[in-house]
């Protein structure tokens, strides 16, 4: 994607790249040979420190080259306990960032980045706040704008003035000008800390880590200013500048921040040994790299799993896993060892998770789950979103779409509104379960489903999906929704509207989904679902006055019969315009819905009229209806005519449908307004229930009661 900073809470997310020849070159070297070509790096030794004053785990290093990616989104977040400052990138089992490598390493994996920071970042950014804040500075400056001079002058080093001026309370010092310069820099510190009071974990030396907050700080927003403005694909945090892919210009760095930027040379220094190509038995820490870019296990339960491509999982039991991987070599202590993965097994470092789960949670981070959310899909197309930003809503062209939305909500403007928030919370907040299922009542070709294809775009087909069997989602067995983020049930009548009522009032708020499969114990994941039901039936579910789960609202037929606009939306707009889809996430990822409650008790025209219908239900009438009566009624109206002929060993009940139809008016007192019609619709979805049946010629409603009484109960189940 080309933005690639992702703002979430104290996190930044970016994507990096390195030479994938030249790291499959690295990772073919054994432990002991890499460590060595780390130790060769020019600017740094073994006990040498990094910049942050900690001395260089090399063995730690090689560990984090060899779980290397070629692509790989990484983390970086603020120092442990801290809320601001530098930001550092977060390892994990899988995954080791570009800003931990040594300068020759980083050079060889990354010819292709420019590599650009601040001049004499931490002094210049001191001498900007001097400068802000009023402070005398007459040796900083000239340390800043003359620092070649000033270190020729006084015998020393650009990491001498860090360390001894900066990042040490009481140095000892015995140049008459550093030792004066010392003192003014501490004369800055003192007020800065009275200023912005930050804090401390360092007992060594608390005043100048303090400092040392400040400035960190001061970086972080520089580097983030600049990041924004350039938009890059690709990006590594380098503490006191950043590396990418594109030519930046220095002097519109300055211009952004008020500091210098210079751009740095990349180290060309490693040599590609050909001996190192021709090996087949590779080193074991080679081959567990290699091994776990694909394989790992899991404690809980234990479990042996493979990652196949486009991210499914497939799991062995341990006998299954090592037959399969029988074919792994590797060498170790000078021999050819067999049997890798029983080695792999016993060793400290294997990759291993203690679960699996399904978290869309932007700000997951638990290194000790494996996570088989990758991300909304339209979040890693490398061409993003980035074009978009500060668009108007005009500016978007997206009227088919609205049109379309509208087409789904009969216009109104409230419903509309509705609609548009509840997409946006997916887009923006997919790990909060919104705690309401939409309902969409109406004919086919108001585009119902055509909304589910845009989701299953926006975020993934392997997020969505769609059914018309409410067995497959609250049956025995319910794969069908695990790792799911939007769920269709199409097609939904009255009947199943009854029978699963409560199984899906109970899914729309649940915590967790326990997902059951064929042979397999259940397995809980969180519930992040959003349910839609499409119906062309108001009586489709049992809806009571006060639920507050269903947001139900009435299509529009004005497209329905009109191929051509729908031609024109699909064709031109969603399919044949490339970057069509990617405005209609902007447009909802963007969406102000600040304060917005889907949980609100929005009553809809279609809600209301749904309520008067299961007032008292036709299913209801079927159900107490008086069916073995015999005697004329008092008003007149015929008597049953009770048929005792048994029909597949069932007593048959009949009755004419005009006198059925005149029993309903005057039983029903809601005034739901049904018609024959809707109300034949109704009676006959109940089993055991039959139209037009005929007897001597006449034409009765047939009732079977021991079917229709075992019906009714599924569909009566659902009162609380």
């Amino acid at each position: 994607m080309s933005i690639s900073i992702l703002m979430l809470s104290q996190y930044l997310y970016f994507y990096e790249t390195v030479h994938s020849k030249n790291l499959e070159y690295l990772q073919r070297l054994t432990h002991e040979e890499l460590k060595e070509l780390c130790l060769e790096n020019p600017n740094r030794r073994a006990k040498e420190a990094n910049q942050d004053g900690k001395e260089w785990d090399y063995d730690a290093v090689v560990r984090g080259i060899f779980k290397m990616g070629a692509e790989q989104k990484m983390k970086y977040r603020f120092a442990k306990g801290q809320k601001a400052g530098r930001r550092y990138v977060t390892h994990t089992k899988s995954q080791y960032g570009i800003q931990n490598l040594p300068a020759n390493i980083r050079g060889f994996l990354c010819p292709h980045y420019h590599d650009y920071d601040i001049v004499n970042c931490h002094f210049a950014l001191l001498l900007q706040l001097a400068s802000q804040h009023g402070l005398p500075r007459p040796y900083l400056t000239r340390y800043v704008e003359h620092r070649a001079e000033v270190l020729e002058e006084t015998g020393m080093t650009k990491m001498d003035m860090i360390t001894r001026v900066l990042n040490m309370d009481k140095p000892k010092l015995s140049h008459p000008w550093v030792v004066n310069f010392q003192a003014e820099v501490v004369t800055m510190r003192d007020r800065l800390l009275d200023i912005y009071n930050p804090t401390t974990t360092n007992t060594k030396n608390p005043l100048s880590s303090r400092l040392g907050s400040i400035l960190k700080t001061k970086e972080n927003e520089m580097l983030e200013k600049v990041l924004s403005h350039c938009e890059p694909k690709e990006a590594v945090l380098m503490y006191d500048g950043f590396m990418c892919r594109e030519e930046v210009d220095v002097a519109k760095l300055r211009e952004l921040t008020g500091v210098a930027w210079a751009e740095k040379s990349q180290d060309d220094s490693i040599e590609i040994d050909d001996e190192v190509w021709e090996r087949e038995v590779q080193d074991y820490r080679a081959a567990q790299t290699r091994f776990e870019e694909h394989s790992f296990i899991t404690l809980d339960p234990f479990v042996c799993y493979t990652e196949l491509k486009g991210g499914k999982l497939v799991s062995y039991d341990l006998n299954t896993f090592r037959s399969i991987h029988a074919n792994v070599l590797y060498e170790e202590k000078g021999k050819e060892q067999t049997d890798f993965v029983a080695r792999w097994m016993r060793d400290k470092t294997r990759r291993e998770y203690d679960r699996i789960v399904f978290d869309v949670n932007p700000n997951f981070d638990n290194d000790a789950e494996y996570n088989t959310f990758g991300g909304f899909v339209m979040a890693r197309r490398s061409d993003g979103e980035a074009e978009f930003e500060g668009t108007t809503i005009e500016a978007l062209r997206l009227e088919r779409f609205f049109h379309h939305i509208s087409l789904l909500c009969k216009f109104v403007v409230s419903d509309i509104e509705y609609l548009l928030n509840f997409l946006a919370h997916l887009i923006q907040y997919p790990h909060i379960n919104p705690e309401v299922a939409i309902v969409m009542v109406g004919l086919q070709g108001a585009g119902k489903d055509k909304l589910v294809w845009i989701l299953r775009q926006l975020i993934g087909a392997e997020y969505v999906t769609s059914c018309a069997d409410g067995n497959r989602m609250f049956g025995n067995f319910n794969s069908l929704i695990s790792r799911k983020l939007v769920v269709s049930l199409n097609e939904m009548d009255g009947k199943d509207g009854r029978k699963f009522y409560q199984r899906i009032k109970d899914a729309i708020t649940a915590d967790k989904n326990v997902i059951r499969k064929l042979y397999q114990e259940g397995v809980e994941e969180n519930n992040q679902i959003r349910w839609f039901l499409f119906s062309n039936s108001d009586d489709a579910l049992p809806v009571l006055k006060d639920d507050r789960k269903w947001i139900i609202f009435r299509t529009s037929n004005e497209k329905k019969d009109d191929k051509s606009w729908w031609m024109r939306y699909v064709v031109e707009d969603l399919e044949g315009d490339p970057t069509y889809l990617r405005r209609i996430y902007h447009f909802l990822k963007h969406r102000d819905i600040g304060g917005w409650n889907p949980r609100c008790n929005i009553v809809t025209d279609c809600k209301r009229n749904m309520l008067a219908c299961n007032d008292k239900t036709p299913i209801d009438f079927i159900e107490q209806f008086d069916w073995e009566r015999k005697t004329k009624d008092e008003d007149g109206l015929p008597a049953f005519l009770v048929h005792h002929k048994t029909i597949n060993k069932a007593e048959l009940n009949y009755i004419h449908f005009s006198d059925l139809w005149d029993y309903w008016k005057m039983w029903d007192d809601t005034n739901a307004k049904l018609t024959p019609k809707q109300f034949k619709r109704n009676i006959q979805r109940v089993d055991g229930v039959k139209l037009d049946h005929k007897i001597d010629g006449a034409r009765y409603v047939s009732v079977d009661l021991d079917k229709m009484r075992k019906d009714i109960g599924y569909h009566t189940s659902y009162v609380d």
